[in-house]
């Protein structure tokens, strides 16, 4: 799988999980077996203003390259700061939240709250893209109600401000994790987007994520909660998504 030019070794991904997706955790299911790790969702806004609480969160090594770190805001100058200086300090690819359903982060205009208003978005989108040369991608739900037009909306206003990929996770807003993920969503993101799409959401053992790339067509799978259980998910998504290409390879030759 490839993000603008980060070629990733496996399509699967880390989610970015507050509290948990720290440093030594991050290195663990990197060593285990994963393409692409995250850092916890850092505030534009602590990271402009230097706060000593978010700057704990910069921590980074060689070793976990390539690495996503993933801020939020809803200021696009503080934002379009945040991302320059999560490149200076070696990220590869710069994530922004479009789907954190916090009551605090929506009060601030931020996360979920962006797929309400479409025009922000497209503003910090673009000010974020110009302060950048490294791959940029956003990570949304499906919305505010069930329909999925918010996500349609996001995903074309991405794809013209040169965002290089985006994630899906396909419960509303209101849902927060509640309910089921609807992974039909991700299948009607995938049809219409021109830019890889990642499927997250209810995957709790590795034949869950090859059941979505089937029925979804996505390019790539996102594992989150489940990792803090089975941290070796990722490996073993990695390890079936491998054999079952080798298996077709076969069948494709033997035809």
């Amino acid at each position: 799988m490839q993000i603008g030019n980060i070629n990733l070794s496996s399509p699967t991904i880390l989610a970015p999980l507050a509290g948990i997706t720290n440093l030594p955790f991050r290195l663990i299911i990197k060593k285990l077996g994963c393409g692409l790790v995250c850092s916890e969702m850092i505030s534009s806004n602590g990271l402009v203003y230097k706060s000593l609480k978010t700057q704990m969160l910069l921590n980074s090594t060689e070793k976990e390259s390539p690495i996503s770190f993933q801020i939020f805001g809803s200021d696009p100058e503080l934002m379009a700061k945040a991302a320059e200086i999560i490149e200076e300090l070696g990220a590869d690819i710069v994530d922004i939240n479009f789907g954190c359903s916090v009551r605090k982060i929506l009060k601030s205009g931020a996360g979920a709250a962006l797929m309400k208003t479409p025009d922000l978005a497209e503003k910090i989108l673009m000010s974020v893209r110009k302060a950048i040369n490294v791959p940029l991608t956003i990570k949304i739900r499906t919305g505010w109600d069930t329909s999925g037009k918010d996500a349609l909306t996001i995903l074309k206003i991405a794809e013209e401000c040169g965002v290089d990929a985006i994630t899906m996770h396909p419960r509303t807003a209101k849902q927060g994790f509640t309910g089921s993920a609807d992974w039909s969503q991700i299948a009607a993101l995938k049809k219409t987007a021109k830019i890889p799409v990642i499927g997250n959401g209810d995957i709790t053992k590795p034949e869950d994520a090859l059941e979505m790339i089937s029925q979804t067509r996505c390019d790539g799978v996102m594992v989150g909660r489940e990792a803090m259980i089975n941290p070796w998910i990722l490996a073993q998504i990695d390890s079936l998504i491998k054999k079952k290409g080798k298996t077709s390879s076969r069948h494709k030759y033997a035809l």
